[in-house]
């Protein structure tokens, strides 16, 4: 829907309602992968080539991602596979696949050929698929009719529309990594049990998407300050204890400025579990030099005593280094986290990485 504002025009994008039901078995049980084989009704954040008038329109896609550990201090420092905790430079990941489009129809397959698990912090994290020990997985693999903009139903291994985080590509965040609330907290489907979700997103003035990066100073809404909102709810089926949630996130975006919030609670057991996280940024270079900073609290257990090695508050620094086309980029990043079990004592940690995407 288009209207007048301001002598420009703005688009109102209605929410679309997101429906997930992910049954983690098969081939999905055996990867450790995050998404699972799934009909969806979800909304529409697919990035497709534009289709053309003689066949379909085919695109290659690659990410590769190298890291350097460059500081590392505290307790959750193990020794690695080499017997250090600064491995120096190494492959994180390595992703190759196509997108396709042909009229209303669009298709993605994504392999990840390798992957090391991220050596900074000790936890696995299995949105990136690091339970799978760097076995090789297919991350998207999907065919989507898309009749609209508000509209799309895709059938295939998708990611879970569980929140903001849970939906970017990791050649996409601001950060090396996710927050600890989004990798800790949502429940653990993979193995056995079944998933289902559903979200409500809006962007009431000017296009966001899910990836949180800025558009170009040369886009037409570079100069309007943009918003998006969304609501997921979900129920996990999982073995021994089942577990739901409820969770809220928001974006913030105009001119050099971005900033994403995103807060999750669930229960399971009898316990609570609740968590957010909140993502100021802004480009000191216009499209080149972005400076992100991240503030994080989790409590595995709300109120629980003892309390989890899990629970604390952390923060973060980084900063990204874009190239002229921005398919490539360089980014440093410092975390500090602090346990409430060992409260006296915090792990921080920098890392350096360099990404290539087509």
């Amino acid at each position: 829907m288009r209207g007048r504002l301001g002598g420009r025009r703005a688009r109102l994008v209605v929410g679309v309602v997101s429906f997930l039901i992910a049954a983690a078995e098969g081939s999905a049980s055996a990867s450790g992968d995050e998404p699972a084989v799934a009909p969806a009704i979800t909304a529409p954040v697919i990035t497709a080539p534009v289709p053309s008038e003689g066949g379909p329109a085919v695109t290659p896609r690659l990410l590769v991602q190298g890291d350097a550990v460059v500081l590392h201090h505290g307790p959750g420092a193990p020794p690695l596979e080499d017997g250090t905790t600064r491995p120096g430079f190494y492959l994180r990941r390595a992703r190759a696949g196509l997108d396709a489009a042909d009229g209303d129809w669009r298709a993605r397959a994504i392999v990840e050929v390798t992957a090391r698990a991220e050596v900074a912090d000790v936890a696995l994290d299995p949105i990136a698929g690091e339970l799978a020990r760097g076995r090789t997985r297919a991350t998207e693999a999907y065919v989507a009719y898309e009749p609209g903009k508000a509209f799309v139903l895709a059938l295939g291994s998708l990611r879970v529309p569980l929140g903001l985080s849970r939906q970017i590509d990791e050649g996409d965040l601001r950060l090396p990594e996710r927050a600890r609330v989004i990798t800790r907290m949502t429940p653990d489907f993979r193995s056995s049990g079944s998933l289902t979700v559903v979200r409500l997103a809006t962007e009431p003035l000017g296009p966001v998407g899910v990836a949180p990066d800025l558009r170009r100073s040369g886009d037409p809404w570079y100069g309007w300050w943009r918003v998006s909102a969304g609501v997921s709810g979900f129920y996990g089926a999982l073995p021994g204890s089942n577990e739901f949630g409820l969770g809220g996130d928001a974006q913030f975006q105009w001119a050099r400025v971005c900033a994403t919030g995103e807060l999750l609670w669930s229960r399971r057991d009898g316990a609570d579990r609740l968590g957010f996280t909140i993502e100021p940024g802004v480009f000191v270079i216009r499209d080149r030099l972005e400076l992100v900073a991240r503030a994080e609290w989790f409590d595995d257990q709300l109120g629980a005593q003892p309390t989890s090695p899990a629970d604390g508050w952390g923060a973060a620094l980084g900063a990204t280094f874009f190239s002229a086309g921005a398919r490539a980029r360089l980014q440093a990043a410092a975390t500090w986290r602090r346990g409430s079990v060992d409260g006296d004592r915090a792990s921080t940690w920098a890392v350096i990485r360099a990404t290539f995407t087509l």
